[in-house]
């Protein structure tokens, strides 16, 4: 009995398709083969070209495309779905919903070389650090004599949110706050590991831990995430500030790779640059912004306003402050984090506005 007579239907049409796939070029919907046709070859979307025009990044469920992006997450389903040609994919192909821009006639075979999952993570670290830049969000940290003050811009994406979930300004420990500025979802997951970090030091060794430490911890247990391929880094900067009993005020920022460094000032988002221009100059041949905490929420606030292009009312920004004023009327400064209200950013505001 001849051998091609013992092959089952789907080992003859990936046979034939293994010899036609090299010769066919890349077709529209409209042009796929005909129905007797359509049985030799796969029929799979590819996201080459996917909004940015580039080709040939990774496809894995944990890995960021270069845009900052995961593909399962915020992403549309396929518009060819219910085409005819996306309906004929045989069962071994894998179906993924993701944004189609051509479709390629592969074998099973080719399907797994072109979709195969990357062990690049160093890639993902660098798209990681775009998706804190596409939440389009800029803030500051910048740390004075007797305090630190962290700021942030504040948007409400519709009028049907209630402003006042919404924020980007968070309380780890009694001593120690932080603004985070990336993937809210990422941020939040973020707070609740550091917020239980520093429940369990606090438990474990009798006192408060410290911004340092904490700044260490969170960067360790974000270089984890940076060397496994089923591991994604989480899209969010966090910069942290504490006034320290032993050091005096604090500012630490860690990013999506595990780096962590104490600074005088800085920011984070697409304005990172130009905020860090604008601050170097404020700052220089000094070790700390001078005067009063109002002077350094002031700083902060005219820095975004800067580089932003912004005349900011009170309830676009966040500020977050440590070494502020006492919220129980009396004199002195208070060593613990707590957010400012909107009156009294008001009153920061107006303060820039008499100077100018």
């Amino acid at each position: 009995m001849p051998e091609s007579a013992v092959r089952t239907p789907f080992a003859r049409a990936r046979q034939r398709s293994y010899t036609a796939t090299s010769e066919r070029q890349l077709q529209a919907p409209e042009e796929t083969p005909a129905a007797n046709e359509a049985e030799h070859c796969v029929y799979t979307y590819t996201p080459a070209a996917v909004m940015s025009g580039s080709a040939g990044y990774d496809r894995h469920i944990t890995i960021f495309s270069d845009q900052g992006r995961l593909y399962q997450v915020g992403m549309a389903p396929c518009p060819f779905a219910s085409s005819p040609a996306a309906l004929s994919i045989p069962v071994r192909a894998v179906t993924l919903r993701r944004p189609a821009i051509k479709y390629v006639p592969a074998c099973p075979k080719q399907l797994l070389t072109k979709a195969r999952p990357s062990t690049d993570v160093s890639a993902s670290t660098e798209y990681a650090f775009k998706a804190i830049t596409a939440a389009n969000i800029t803030s500051v940290g910048v740390r004075g004599k007797n305090c630190a003050v962290v700021i942030s811009q504040k948007k409400v994406p519709d009028k049907l949110i209630e402003p006042s979930s919404v924020s980007y300004i968070f309380k780890l420990s009694p001593s120690v706050g932080c603004v985070m500025t990336g993937s809210i979802a990422d941020a939040r997951a973020s707070v609740n590991r550091a917020r239980s970090e520093a429940a369990e030091f606090r438990y474990k060794y009798g006192y408060e831990m410290p911004c340092d430490v904490l700044a260490k911890r969170i960067a360790n247990i974000s270089q984890v995430y940076t060397q496994r391929a089923y591991m994604r880094p989480l899209g969010v900067a966090t910069t942290l500030i504490s006034v320290d009993s032993e050091f005096g005020p604090q500012l630490y920022k860690c990013d999506p790779a595990g780096y962590y460094v104490g600074y005088k000032a800085t920011a984070s988002g697409p304005k990172t640059q130009e905020a860090l221009n604008f601050l170097e100059k404020k700052l220089k041949n000094k070790d700390c912004a001078e005067g009063s905490w109002e002077d350094v929420v002031e700083l902060g606030i005219t820095t975004l306003s800067t580089v932003l292009s912004v005349d900011f009312k009170k309830g676009e920004l966040e500020v977050g402050i440590v070494g502020g004023p006492r919220t129980d009327g009396q004199e002195g400064t208070d060593p613990e984090f707590r957010a400012l209200t909107e009156d009294e950013i008001d009153e920061r505001l107006q303060a820039i506005a008499d100077k100018d």
